[in-house]
């Protein structure tokens, strides 16, 4: 199968890519050039050639969200949403699958969510949130759509993971106060396996939450990975040194939301990692 990614060099993108290559599929990269006014064509053309396309486009929420930034964080997910789904209507031929990422921000901090849960967040993220995933609903009616709901994605070699790592090198580990705050987390190795498992079930649509069934707090994560490497104790940091070094984005480290994945479950869809200790232990 032709797949067409966008973001394909980030973080995640680089992960999938090469699953998605092992598992036999060819990656066709979307590069930023083909979201410039030159490069639209190359958009079509490309997508012309694919029978899914993967959207993993967007910045970094993990940084203080100025003003400016607010709509770097903006401007690099909706647009390029809408540029993809302008281009899919200007097919003939059109991709079969339309995977497009959002994130559990989406939800509120109360409760606890699964797929049906029609309540959304307050501030920045959420709202954020629901704009990518009203420019992905414009996608023609005949291209199946998935929008994919991440939590924090999990690897031992970088992204979320890597700035959590860092005090275990002097025997310590940090729990972000109050402690009590959900983890909504999935190991880099079940998101790709899920993203293929959606690509290869052609009967899943509509929203999924890409969550490990585990619901933990960030103290729970902590502990846990406080008895994996050993560590002598455990600080724990208030919140507002998050806010004075964050700002408004403090809230994504300081406040989380409860998010199940009944949709991949009821799918029947396994977890390699289904609760932070076989994340630890593998």
């Amino acid at each position: 199968m032709n797949i067409a990614i966008s973001g394909a060099s980030g973080f995640i993108g680089t992960y999938l890519s090469a699953f998605l290559m092992e598992s036999g599929h060819q990656i066709f990269p979307l590069g930023r050039q083909m979201f410039s006014g030159k490069g639209n064509e190359e958009l079509v053309r490309t997508l012309s050639q694919c029978d899914a396309v993967v959207n993993l486009a967007g910045a970094p929420i993990n940084k203080r969200w100025t003003s400016a930034y607010k709509e770097e964080l903006y401007n690099s997910r909706i647009p390029v949403t809408g540029q993809i789904v302008q281009a899919m209507k200007n097919l003939s031929r059109k991709p079969q699958l339309f995977i497009s990422t959002s994130a559990v921000g989406y939800y509120p901090s109360t409760g606890c969510h699964n797929e049906d849960s029609n309540m959304t967040g307050e501030g920045f993220l959420s709202h954020l949130c629901r704009k990518w995933e009203q420019a992905a609903m414009m996608c023609p009616p005949d291209v199946r759509l998935v929008i994919t709901r991440f939590g924090i994605v999990l690897s031992r070699h970088g992204g979320a993971l890597r700035p959590m790592l860092l005090p275990t090198q002097m025997k310590a580990t940090c729990v972000i106060a109050p402690g009590c705050q959900p983890f909504p987390w999935i190991s880099i190795t079940d998101l790709c396996r899920a993203l293929l498992y959606i690509i290869e079930t052609p009967q899943l649509h509509g929203t999924i939450n890409m969550v490990a069934p585990q619901i933990v707090t960030q103290r729970e994560f902590t502990q846990c990975m406080s008895k994996h490497y050993h560590t002598w104790f455990t600080l724990t940091i208030p919140s507002f040194i998050f806010r004075l070094l964050y700002g408004e984005a403090a809230s994504f480290l300081t406040s989380g939301q409860k998010v199940v994945p009944q949709r991949l479950v009821e799918a029947g869809f396994e977890f390699t990692h289904p609760d932070i200790e076989t994340f630890w232990s593998l």
